[in-house]
């Protein structure tokens, strides 16, 4: 009995449409631009890595391209 349960449980759980929340940038939906700078920064290893500041500028500088 427990394994057929078990099975109906499997089953449906296949069927269930859950919305997943992608945490933080990583939702690919929007500001894509952004998000290409932001990650090329990310992994970049040199003296722009880890700068706030710097990042704020690659931020408007992609927001102002766009108007």
């Amino acid at each position: 009995m427990k394994r057929y349960t078990s099975l109906i449980r499997k089953t449906l759980s296949l069927f269930k449409h859950e919305d997943k929340t992608v945490l933080g940038r990583w939702s690919i939906k929007d500001n894509k631009d952004i998000k290409q700078s932001l990650a090329n920064m990310d992994s970049c290893g040199d003296s722009l890595c880890g700068t706030p500041s710097k990042y704020t500028d690659a931020i408007n500088n992609v927001l102002n391209k766009k108007k």
